[in-house]
C-alpha cells in the first residue's frame, strides 16, 4: 500500500496525459487552421466590400450604368453557354 500502489500515476499516464495531448493538439488544429481559414475568408469579404464602396456614388445614373453593364455581362456569358 506504500504510495496507494502507484494509482494516481497509473491514472495519470493512461488517461490524462493522453486526453491532455488530444487536447492541445485539437486547440492548435482550431487556432491555426480553423480560425486561418475563417479570418482568410473575413479579409477577402472586406477587401471586396472596400474595394467596391468606391462605386456607390448616390448617383442613380451610375447605378443604371452598373445594372446595364451587368445585364450585358450575365447576357453575353449566357449566350456564350
Amino acid at each position: 500500500s506504500y504510495n496507494k500502489f502507484y494509482i494516481d500515476e497509473i491514472y495519470h499516464a493512461l488517461l490524462v496525459a493522453p486526453v491532455l495531448s488530444l487536447g492541445r493538439a485539437c486547440l492548435s488544429f482550431d487556432l491555426n487552421v480553423i480560425d486561418g481559414i475563417v479570418n482568410l475568408w473575413g479579409r477577402i469579404a472586406k477587401g471586396g466590400g472596400e474595394s467596391l464602396a468606391v462605386i456607390q456614388t448616390g448617383k442613380v445614373r451610375d447605378y443604371l450604368l452598373f445594372m446595364s453593364l451587368g445585364v450585358v455581362v450575365f447576357l453575353g456569358v449566357w449566350l456564350w453557354l
